[in-house]
């Protein structure tokens, strides 16, 4: 005779305890292939960004663009223009079209990395603009001077995944830290982002880009999960010793 009887408690039990499963495999390797998509994606940005330095190297008399300076109607950054108003952070405006590396094709996607697009308008974050401007820091050492001055071009870096815990400026605060954009990578300073499942990425100056761990001891202590901290000072400019 035919059995029409349905599940028991128990093998309903088991067919859920095994659809769970499944679930929790397929979500984990959805979030490795996206973690490893978005690795590659900035890996690739950084790789251009050491090529269209090196364009502008050969352009520019084989001197580094400056990191900031002084013009009419505002401030040149090395990753677009900023004209001279009053609003607060957040809402200022920014033109990334007069970056210096903008005419290689340093703009759009290429300037930025998933991961801080993604926390970019988040709970935790505090925009600097109205629209993204850059997700590398610029090794602040290199501002202005030739290549000739630098000792060891595999060992410095140039471009790094950058980002900093804010605390002093609204909606930031010492009891309300935020993460925020930042332009700057360099010895002291507490700027590297591993944001990448423990690492960043970075490219130097000879073109190659690396991943970099962080030092947990060198780590921003007010934000620690944010995973914002300092790199080894060996891979900063190095000057050569003069003769």
């Amino acid at each position: 005779m035919r059995d029409n009887r349905g599940l028991t408690i128990v093998e309903l039990l088991i067919v859920v305890s095994i659809i769970t499963l499944l679930i929790v495999i397929l979500s984990s390797a959805m979030g490795m292939a996206r973690n490893s998509a978005s690795n590659a994606q900035c890996c690739a940005n950084l790789r251009h960004l050491g090529e269209a330095a090196a364009c502008y190297l050969n352009d520019n008399g084989q001197t580094y663009f400056k990191y900031q300076q002084s013009v009419a109607g505002g401030t040149l950054w090395y990753f677009g223009f900023e004209p001279k108003n009053t609003k607060k952070e957040g809402e200022r405006p920014i033109d990334l079209t007069r970056a210096p590396l903008y005419a290689y094709g340093v703009h759009g996607d290429t300037v930025n990395c998933p991961e801080l697009t993604a926390m970019f308008r988040g709970a935790n974050f505090k925009p600097k603009y109205v629209t993204q401007s850059t997700s590398y820091g610029y090794n602040i050492l290199l501002s202005g001077k030739k290549a000739s001055d630098v000792n060891w071009l595999r060992q410095t870096i140039l471009f790094a995944d950058c980002a900093q815990v804010n605390t002093f400026q609204a909606p930031a605060s010492r009891t309300h830290p935020l993460i925020e954009e930042f332009y700057i990578v360099g010895p002291g300073f507490k700027t590297i982002h591993f944001r990448h499942s423990g690492h960043a990425n970075a490219v130097f100056c000879d073109g190659h880009v690396e991943a970099l761990y962080p030092n947990r001891a060198k780590l921003d202590a007010i934000m620690p999960k944010a995973l914002i901290g300092e790199a080894d000072k060996k891979l900063f400019y190095l000057e050569k010793a003069k003769k």
